[in-house]
């Protein structure tokens, strides 16, 4: 243990607490689903352009 306190534990000291926690993992599965997204459309529109 290292201070005592159950909601830092498993977060590794990052987050002081989990509201903060939560918003960080909203904000990486947006930047997530961008990717993903932008992944898709260049595909898309490389798939158009070759008239494949």
């Amino acid at each position: 243990m290292k201070n005592g306190n159950k909601d830092n534990e498993g977060n590794n000291g990052i987050f002081i607490n989990g509201q903060q926690r939560k918003f960080y993992l909203i904000g990486r599965s947006f930047k997530i689903g961008n990717i993903i997204g932008t992944l898709i459309l260049v595909l898309l529109i490389g798939k158009s352009l070759l008239g494949v």
